[in-house]
């Protein structure tokens, strides 16, 4: 699942799962704080992901499924 002629493999697997995760986990850790936090929260678990993503294309990773 890419585009072979903008050699596109594919999105990260590891972007995936850490933007799920980090943006669960630190909704969850913010609920007990009052306010905008949660949300926050939220915002700064998908900004984590699209760096995780971002560092896996400056390293240049290649999915091995293709």
């Amino acid at each position: 699942m890419g585009v072979r002629t903008l050699d596109f493999t594919g999105i990260s697997g590891h972007a995936l799962m850490s933007t799920a995760r980090l943006t669960v986990a630190i909704f969850v850790a913010l609920l007990p704080a009052r306010g905008a936090m949660p949300g926050a929260g939220v915002v700064a678990g998908l900004l984590l992901g699209v760096l995780v993503g971002v560092s896996r294309v400056g390293i240049r990773i290649r999915s091995e499924v293709g």
